[in-house]
């Protein structure tokens, strides 16, 4: 094989190799916490979504169902949420089950009425 033709040299050398390779090295090493970075904000931001999507559905729940406005159960205080109001809650959200609501493996957890639904590890 042949390494220089008509004077100039045919490749990389070793040490041009190696500096490529710490560049693309350093290149990874600063950008790869800003994708996780972006990653765990995404799931803080769904997880808040969730949350808020929870608590429209339960204020719709509370309705009187009086008003005649599908899903209202007139759920109180006093009459906290069952299975019937955990699938009505289900069924205004659209979703099978409530333990679809899951980010990373994390389910919510509704609460009662006056309590925010958070996450946290589903009992």
């Amino acid at each position: 094989m042949e390494m220089k033709r008509n004077g100039k040299r045919k490749g990389f050398t070793m040490i041009e190799i190696m500096l490529g390779i710490s560049i693309l090295g350093l290149l990874a090493a600063l950008s790869i916490p800003a994708i996780l970075g972006a990653y765990a904000k995404s799931q803080e931001k769904t997880k808040a979504l969730n949350i808020a999507q929870v608590e429209k559905a339960k204020n719709v729940l509370t309705l009187p169902s009086s008003i005649g406005m599908v899903g209202a159960m007139g759920l109180t205080a006093s009459k906290p949420f069952d299975e019937t109001a955990v699938a009505n809650l289900c069924k205004v959200l659209r979703i099978s089950d409530i333990s679809a609501l899951t980010v990373g493996g994390e389910g919510i957890v509704i609460g009662n009425l006056t309590d925010k639904a958070f996450y946290g590890i589903v009992p």
